[in-house]
């Protein structure tokens, strides 16, 4: 029997904006912006190779009013106009449709959507199977047994049973659960209160919105039942404007939409003309057909054994294959071949801390795989140290373990094999024991090209780079059970996907010219950190337990005086609650508006604002959620994390995750413990040395405001800095006109708040509330500031404006931070952005340099021998476990590094604390 033939319509503007959104800005060489374009050219290469259709149409807006604008004037109102640098490009993609031999469908008065609905009707209809490329929820109400939505981006299938699965009803209601629940993005009303779940739940109770409607009394629950009664029509008017049109008058003849091989020729001519030489290049190497992929209908997924391989090799085209590692002859094939690739990507299997096996992949797409039987005599001869694996099914492996682990070491020690993994430190931690020479972390790369951009974890990185992929086929190794086949073909998959994404990052960071913060900072760190998390920092559980049992009596004490305030009980944690008893009962001012759950606004601020005019209640409430958060989130989650066999905690160092390169820390947060409060610092007075140590801190001072000085010229900042001055005392002489031995404490506090809050970017709004001073005293003392030191008002201007050029930042080393609000047309993300835009190079670069000096001070106590252990960084600061008998050696050491690891116009200077726990430091 024949397969039916497939129809794809391509959401033509839901690919652009995923384009646009996916990828950096691009330009062409006469400045025309073209990264969507880009994008949009790789997603159609993607899908005429993989969806094999016989029919196609790209569908694109007209761009003008619909009838749904008459239905309902404010439709999309809330929508942002498209971004300044898109625009200029619309008119290129259709000329890229064109070019792609493609035809468009539009037509003024209705949406890309309802065209899709009326083409995919009317080919169901003739039999004809469709295919709706997007992932615009609206058309999920299209899917039945002939058709079917693929999100492009996520390579994904979604059908009957996905829709069901997220939104808990099936194709054909989510047109009545739209409008029920709403949709803020096009700014359909729905029914305020009613959300998608709630509206699943009354959906497959009642059939469909009219159903609802006829069962009204029905429903139990008062409050929904008068929601629904009071918003009826909005509920129809929603349901009018979320129904899309099938029934369109135009007719259908599949013969127009028959596919077409584009004009080579015309095709490589447009892509050079954008700049696009890479995917001219592809195109010129392959034939028009090609392009088209085969006649099959199968979908794209591994159980069809098809898999999406990303590439930009114009060599011959490798088919991928994975081969299981049975017998020692196995592993020396497997080692030669990646030791004439002279490279491999490598993906664990494990299960929680368990090791089950070991993918890796060559560049040519060749994959093996290895996994483990351990006998249960090695286990008790303490032969293991570093893999601890179950018995196995009888046809995966004819090795013993001693044979595994002698072959991965020397594959793991030859420098002459490039590894490259993701997230190095992990793996580190799983083959704990085992030395790894020559690996890269594809993790890192993408982090460093491209961080405030995108995700990082091998998922995203997947989905991201899926806009370049081919689809290859993947022969599998004919003996293999299909167990064994389920089991490990993921692992291979990732390991695969790791060898394409590789290369492409590669050379992005080196376009980038960060290869060598790749090289010398994130890299090396990989391997500090590493130690620094094995070793753990050493914690009195007897004194966190103390300390909990201390918090409990006080927030219980706390909650009696709240209660008596109140004169009532009520959950204090519950912020409803909270506002209901402010407010509606003891009639406090400032009442703000309810959001849609009907709570009262009861954040920090409006709390404190309320304790600074006199109302105890608020200031009793702040202490209890101090309280209550020290409690749950630092002495009892601390006191779970600790290995009670050496008292020690482990925390896990991220260093993918912020935009500025900071490190980040987690499982348990060791970077944010209170310092300036009683009971925070009896936390900090937790972690202590172990006998025989004591800890030494030692702490950048100011360095940010170093930076800034350096950074921006700022000639009267340096000259103090050189000469050790009071940098605070120096700006509160300047900026409010006194000498300097006539500055006061608290002049001095303000100019500190100035110097700092001007680093992150404070408005006068900002130092007005932080000062407790009026709004025109702070304007007026900022612009002092500007005028006392101009260089810093021109270092802010020439940052915004290379920002929102850019849509990056960078520090000193080159490390890029995007700013993808830089431009918008929203004033809060763009206000938001450039503050960050001013404080990312700053705080960036003191990031990079705390992290040189990492690498250094542990490579110097490795040569020099020493006992001391760096065991936890927190921003400015490190915190090292130092035998008593080597204090004074350390801390010169410490120092040394520390203030010499870069060369600037200002000195660094470190603070040395040294003392028996994290809080009692003698400086």
């Amino acid at each position: 029997m024949n397969s039916p033939k497939r129809f794809v319509l391509i959401d033509g503007y839901g690919f652009v904006f995923r384009a646009y959104h996916s990828l950096p800005p691009l330009t062409r060489p006469d400045g025309t912006p073209v990264g969507a374009v880009y994008g949009f050219c790789n997603m159609l290469l993607k899908q005429l190779a993989e969806l094999h259709a016989d029919y196609l149409a790209v569908v694109l807006d007209a761009g003008q009013k619909t009838f749904r604008h008459d239905i309902y004037a404010a439709y999309k109102a809330n929508r942002p106009p498209a971004p300044e640098d898109l625009v200029p490009q619309f008119p290129l993609i259709r000329k890229t449709v064109e070019a792609f031999n493609i035809p468009v469908l539009e037509q003024v008065g209705f949406e890309a959507d309802d065209l899709i609905a009326t083409m995919a009707t009317k080919a169901n209809q003739q039999g004809i199977e469709v295919v709706i490329v997007s992932s615009d929820k609206d058309l999920t109400q299209l899917i039945n047994e002939q058709t079917s939505l693929y999100d492009p981006l996520k390579s994904k299938w979604v059908k009957a049973e996905q829709v069901h699965e997220k939104y808990g009803v099936y194709p054909p209601l989510m047109r009545d659960l739209l409008s029920l629940a709403g949709d803020s993005s096009d700014n359909i009303p729905g029914v305020p209160g009613i959300g998608p779940k709630t509206a699943a739940e009354l959906l497959n109770q009642y059939g469909s919105l009219e159903g609802i409607y006829e069962h009204l009394d029905q429903i139990k629950q008062p409050k929904r039942k008068q929601t629904l009664f009071d918003h009826h029509q909005n509920a129809l008017l929603s349901q009018k404007l979320v129904t899309l049109h099938t029934q369109m008058d135009i007719e259908f003849d599949a013969e127009q939409f028959k596919i077409q091989s584009p004009e080579v020729g015309r095709l490589e001519s447009f892509l050079a003309e954008q700049g696009f030489r890479s995917l001219a290049e592809r195109v010129h190497k392959r034939t028009g057909s090609s392009l088209l992929g085969t006649a099959s209908h199968s979908p794209v997924s591994i159980t069809q054994h098809t898999m999406s391989i990303g590439t930009f090799n114009q060599g011959p085209k490798h088919v991928p294959t994975l081969s299981y590692i049975k017998t020692n002859a196995d592993w020396e094939q497997c080692l030669e071949h990646l030791k004439e690739c002279g490279q491999t990507a490598i993906s664990l299997d494990y299960q929680d801390e368990t090791i089950m096996g070991i993918a890796f992949a060559s560049p040519l797409h060749k994959s093996y795989y290895v996994s483990y039987r351990t006998p249960s005599s090695e286990v008790a001869t303490g032969q293991i140290d570093w893999l601890s694996v179950p018995q196995e099914s009888p046809d995966i492996s004819d090795l013993n373990f001693a044979i595994t682990n002698e072959q991965l070491s020397r594959l793991l020690e030859d420098a002459a094999i490039l590894k490259y993994a993701h997230d190095v430190k992990l793996i580190l931690h799983r083959l704990a024991g085992t030395t790894i020479h020559a690996i890269h972390d594809i993790e890192l790369l993408s982090y460093i090209s491209s961080a405030g951009l995108y995700e990082h974890d091998l998922d995203s990185l997947k989905t991201r780079f899926s806009v370049l992929y081919d689809t290859l086929d993947w022969v599998m190794t004919p003996d293999i059970s299909e167990t064994r086949l389920e089991a490990s073909r993921q692992k291979a998959q990732d390991a695969l996907a790791i060898a394409t994404i590789y290369p492409l990052l590669k050379e992005q960071v080196i376009l980038n010219k960060q290869w060598t913060l790749f090289t010398r900072i994130e890299m090396p760190l990989a391997f500090v950190l590493y130690d620094m998390e094995t070793t753990g920092i050493c914690v009195n559980p007897q004194q966190l337990q103390a300390l909990s049992s201390d918090l409990t009596l006080k927030i219980a004490t706390l909650e009696k005086h709240i209660f008596e305030l109140a004169g009532t009980t009520f959950n204090i944690g519950s912020p409803k609650q909270l506002g209901e008893v402010l407010y509606d009962q003891l009639n406090l001012p400032g009442a703000k508006k309810k959001s849609k759950a009907g709570a009262y606004p009861t954040h920090a601020e409006i709390l404190e604002d309320l304790a600074l005019q006199g109302y105890e209640i608020a200031d009793s409430v702040l202490a209890w959620r101090h309280l209550s958060k020290l409690k749950s989130t630092y002495a009892d989650a601390l006191l779970k994390k600790v290995r009670m066999n050496h008292n020690r905690i482990h925390t896990v160092f991220a260093m993918a995750t912020t935009s500025t390169g900071r490190l980040s820390s987690h499982d348990p947060n060791l970077q944010n413990i209170p310092i300036r409060t009683e009971e925070g610092q009896k936390i900090r007075a937790a972690f202590v040395a172990q006998p025989g140590c004591v800890l030494i801190s030692a702490d950048y001072s100011q360095i940010e405001l170093r930076l800034l000085a350096c950074m921006a010229g700022i000639k009267t900042l340096e000259k103090a800095l050189k000469e050790g001055q009071d940098i605070h005392t120096l700006t509160a002489s300047q900026v409010f006109g006194v000498e300097l031995d006539d500055v006061t404490p608290e002049l001095r506090r303000h100019a500190k708040a100035i110097n700092f809050g001007i680093i992150y970017g404070l408005s006068a709004f900002g130092l007005a509330n932080q000062l407790k001073i009026d709004r025109t005293s702070a304007a007026s003392t900022i612009q002092t500031y500007f005028n006392r030191y101009p260089g810093i008002a021109e270092y802010i201007e020439v940052t915004k404006a290379q920002a929102s050029q850019n849509h990056y930042v960078t520090t000193l080393w080159g490390r890029r931070c995007y700013l993808k609000d830089i431009n918008s047309n929203n004033p809060n993300l763009k206000n938001f952005s450039e503050r960050a835009a001013i404080n990312a190079p700053l705080q960036g670069t003191a990031a990079d340099i705390i992290k040189k000096a990492m690498i250094r001070l542990h490579q110097a106590i490795i040569e020099k021998k020493l006992s001391s252990k760096i065991v936890l960084q927190v921003h400015d600061e490190l915190l090292l476990e130092v035998p008593e008998s080597e204090i004074n050696q350390t801390k010169q050491l410490v120092i040394e590094i520390m203030e010499h690891v870069i060369s600037l116009s200002v000195p660094l200077t470190v603070e040395i604390g040294v003392g028996p726990d994290w809080q009692n430091l003698n400086y």
